[in-house]
Formats: structure tokens, C-alpha cells, sequence
């Protein structure tokens, strides 16, 4: 597996774009990821970017731009944009973003242990 961003510096404002790559042919879903200032992705402080088993929780609040890219460029890539972000009285330029993935087969219908989800403003679902 192999996560990154598409760049390497971002500023406040702009959207940052995420890719995660899992080489298998199987359909990848998202159970958590949490942005920290360490490499410990039990470190405090921590900010869940992806939570509640797949769905982006940044999308539920204000004019913030986070959502799952679709249709998937490829079957075993996720990509997934959030809106650039500092942790508050910190002034490291530096954030990681761990995740955790779980695979399951292409085939297997998406259920709540099993999904990436994102929130549809207009529809307020």
C-alpha cells in the first residue's frame, strides 16, 4: 500500500488531493484516517479526516470541500479531497495523515462496515 498527496506544500485555502493505492485488483474501502503532527497516528493532538467506518467528516460543516473522487480512475485506487488545514496554536508546517485500509472483494455490495461515504450539502444527506 502506498498513501500520499499529489503535492508537497499546500496553503490555507486551497484543497488538498489524496490518493491511496492498494496493488490488488480488489475494491478498497476506507475505515479511518487522522491527521497528527507525528508520525503516530495515536498522538495527540489528532483530527479525524475520514471516521465513522468511510465518510469524510469534514463535509458536514460549513463550505468545507471534502469528498470521495468518483467514478475511481482505478479499481485498487481511492482518491478523496479535504480542504487544507493547520491545527490551531501550532505553527509546525509539517501534518501526517495516516490511514487505514481495509480491502474486500470488487464484488462485495457496500454496507456500514463496508463503504466510503461523503456529504451531499444539497440534499443534507
Amino acid at each position: 500500500m502506498r498513501t500520499g498527496a499529489l503535492r508537497d506544500r499546500f496553503q490555507l485555502g486551497e484543497v488538498m488531493h489524496i490518493q491511496a493505492d492498494v496493488s490488488t485488483g480488489n475494491h478498497v474501502a476506507l475505515r479511518r484516517c487522522v491527521a497528527t503532527l507525528s508520525p503516530d497516528r495515536d498522538s495527540s493532538p489528532c483530527y479525524a479526516v475520514i471516521d465513522f467506518n468511510g465518510c469524510l467528516v469534514d463535509g458536514r460543516s460549513g463550505d468545507i470541500p471534502s469528498a470521495f473522487i468518483s467514478p475511481r480512475s482505478r479499481q485498487g485506487t481511492l482518491q478523496f479531497m479535504v480542504d487544507v488545514f493547520r491545527f490551531a496554536g501550532d505553527a509546525r508546517n509539517l501534518i501526517y495523515i495516516t490511514c487505514h485500509l481495509k480491502v474486500t472483494a470488487a464484488e462485495q455490495a457496500p454496507h456500514p462496515w463496508n463503504k466510503t461515504c461523503s456529504f451531499n450539502k444539497a440534499g443534507n444527506i
